[in-house]
C-alpha cells in the first residue's frame, strides 16, 4: 500500500466539516518543509499570527489505544512525561495506523484528521499553554497546507465530532 498515493491535495472532508461547524478559520498554503528551522524561518517572513503546533500520533504499549499529541512547535515529546498524564506507555504510531485512524501520512498530523475517526478511537492531549495563544496552525491532511484557527473553536469544533480534548500541562510531570 502506497499511503501518499491516497493522501489528498487538501482534505475536503477537514474543510467541508469547518465550514459547516461554523468554524471561522484561514486557510493557506506554503512550501513543504524539511526542517523546523525552515517552517519558523517561513512563518516569522510570511508575518502569520499565532503558534503553530506540533502533534504527534501515538499508541499504546498494546497497540490498541491511539492518540493525538498537541504541543507547542518545539516542545520535545517524552514517553515518561505522556505516561504520567495519560496512564499509558506509549511510543509512535506507525504509518499504516495513521491511514487507517486519520486518514493522513506522516507530516500531516492534525487534530482535524479526527474528523475521520468516526469510532472515536482516538484520544486528543492538548498542552495547556496552546490555549493562551490567538490562533493555532495546524495542518488540514496536506502538510503543504494550514488552517489558522482560535484554539477554543478548535476544542470545540472537535468535540462535535466525538473527540474531546482532555488539556494538560506538559511541565507538571517534570
Amino acid at each position: 500500500m502506497v499511503m501518499a498515493e491516497k493522501a489528498p491535495v487538501a482534505d475536503s472532508v477537514i474543510l467541508e466539516a469547518l465550514k459547516s461547524s461554523g468554524v471561522k478559520f484561514e486557510l493557506y498554503s506554503h512550501p513543504p518543509f524539511d526542517t523546523c528551522e525552515a517552517s519558523n524561518a517561513w512563518h516569522q517572513a510570511s508575518g502569520k499570527k499565532g503558534v503553530r503546533v506540533k502533534n504527534l500520533f501515538l499508541r499504546n504499549k498494546n497497540g490498541k489505544k491511539h492518540f493525538v499529541l498537541m504541543l507547542p512547535h518545539g516542545v520535545e515529546y517524552d514517553k515518561v512525561i505522556f505516561k504520567a498524564l495519560s496512564g499509558e506507555k506509549c511510543g509512535f504510531s506507525s504509518n499504516e495506523r495513521l491511514w487507517e485512524h486519520l486518514k493522513t501520512i506522516p507530516g500531516s498530523v492534525s487534530p482535524l484528521a479526527l474528523v475521520h475517526d468516526k469510532k472515536s478511537q482516538v484520544a486528543l492531549f492538548i498542552e495547556s499553554s496552546l490555549l493562551q495563544a490567538e490562533l493555532l496552525h495546524v495542518h488540514p491532511g496536506n502538510s503543504q497546507f494550514s488552517v489558522a484557527l482560535p484554539p477554543d473553536d478548535l476544542i470545540d469544533v472537535v468535540a462535535k465530532w466525538n473527540h474531546p480534548a482532555q488539556v494538560v500541562d506538559w511541565t507538571v510531570a517534570n
